[in-house]
């Protein structure tokens, strides 16, 4: 008997938070506002970010590339990675824009 009457209190437990949570989302839904704007293209769609060009993607790799083979390389370690940052980030560069100048064709 008292396993019955622990199972109907479990129960009834139960049903009173889901109509509480019900009674809460009720509330928040009823008190929801939205805003349409119409004729701003702007607000509708955000404009879509373009990524690098392989140039630059290039000049950046270029000048670390450069930079630590520099620094590996020259006795000097920080003339060294600054003339090689540089030359890579020219070399980079420049092939970069031979692989845009190729994509766009």
């Amino acid at each position: 008997m008292n396993v019955v009457m622990a199972k109907k209190d479990a129960e009834m437990a139960k049903q009173k938070s889901i109509d509480s949570m019900q009674t809460v989302m009720a509330k928040e839904h009823s008190t929801k506002h939205v805003t349409v704007v119409q004729g701003s293209s702007s607000a509708a769609a955000a404009p879509k970010r373009k990524g690098w060009s392989r140039a630059a993607k290039g000049a950046v790799i270029g000048a670390g590339v450069g930079a630590v083979t520099g620094a590996l390389v020259d006795k000097k370690h920080g003339e060294g990675a600054i003339i090689g940052g540089l030359a890579g980030a020219g070399l980079g560069a420049g092939t970069g824009a031979i692989l845009d100048s190729k994509k766009n064709q």
